[in-house]
């Protein structure tokens, strides 16, 4: 298990990641961390660090690319930062590398011979008629991209973003965080979705999600203003073990991590976790309520439904 420790503004938010890393449930405080890390790559000044582990991450390392949930691209208007500044660059390249554009330069000469006879009758203004070199860049000005189909969704435009950024060509560590890639998708979309995201991961691009759906990756979870995650209840496994009444073995607590993760991820009430637990078993109960109160996560527990002995233990914790 791998973790990112993002500190801004003297707060720390500890996230488990992997290839694809998830971010789900409280919205408004994932949109905000997001544009921390995106910051933290793409800005020369960001006063955002990122660790990974122990170690500091390299943005040099790193090409991130963020795609917000109202991503558009401009197709009519080509700019220096325009995603489709590298597909109109191959394309005029090849169109400039072909026969037809000598011809067409040849022409323009001619053309530019031709208004020089011409403005020869402008001398007794004192002027000359010119025109400026055929290029390239004047090839561009009127290179515009229209989709396919006739109009183009959010998620379309998420995709061909995501598409251009996992084909170019960069000899650096990839990251691309991706918001509420759901919005206005249906059945079809998620699962080509789903696709895309394995495809990329699999060659070796890291995801960044912040999504209600689910996707197989690294799952975080916001919980009244704290995140947890596999990595979060392994750094407290110890001290929670120690703190126990009773025996705990590595499967128990597996278990415990594994009941709260997937409970969480069904969005059940915290609430109603222990009470589900403690159906199970009175020791995951008092396990999943302990991991929550070293995570400084408060929950309810009605204690009179447990033992003698673990209502001392739960009166004295």
């Amino acid at each position: 298990m791998i973790q990112w420790s993002i500190k801004v503004d003297n707060k720390e938010f500890v996230i488990e990641t992997g290839a694809v890393t998830i971010l789900k449930s409280a919205r408004w405080e994932w949109f905000t961390l997001i544009r921390h890390i995106h910051d933290f790559f793409d800005s020369k000044n960001s006063p955002v660090e990122i660790f990974e582990d122990t170690q500091p991450l390299y943005k040099k390392d790193w090409e991130c690319l963020f795609i917000p949930f109202d991503a558009e691209i401009e197709l009519t208007k080509m700019t220096a930062k325009s995603p489709l500044k590298p597909l109109a660059d191959e394309l005029i390249g090849k169109l400039t590398s072909s026969p037809l554009f000598y011809n067409l330069t040849t022409l323009w000469n001619e053309l530019t011979e031709e208004l020089d006879v011409l403005s020869n009758n402008l001398g007794e203004y004192g002027l000359k008629a010119n025109f400026f070199p055929l290029t390239e860049d004047d090839l561009k000005k009127y290179l515009v991209f229209q989709p396919i189909k006739e109009q183009m969704a959010p998620f379309d435009f998420k995709m061909t973003l995501l598409k251009l950024f996992a084909n170019k060509f960069i000899d650096k560590k990839r990251l691309v965080i991706l918001e509420l890639p759901e919005l206005y998708c249906n059945e079809a979309n998620i699962k080509s979705l789903h696709s895309v995201i394995r495809k990329y991961a699999d060659k070796g691009i890291k995801f960044i999600l912040v999504t209600d759906i689910n996707v197989e990756g690294n799952k975080n979870f916001m919980i009244h203003n704290e995140i947890i995650n596999r990595v979060s209840f392994e750094i407290i496994k110890r001290k929670v073990i120690n703190t126990l009444p009773f025996a705990c073995d590595d499967g128990l607590y597996v278990k415990a991590v594994n009941f709260i993760m997937e409970a969480v991820d069904n969005s059940i009430n915290l609430d109603h976790i222990t009470e589900k637990s403690l159906k199970e078993s009175e020791a995951l109960a008092v396990i999943i309520y302990t991991m929550f109160k070293e995570l400084g996560i408060k929950i309810f527990l009605d204690k009179s439904r447990f033992s003698k002995n673990i209502q001392s233990f739960l009166e004295a914790s």
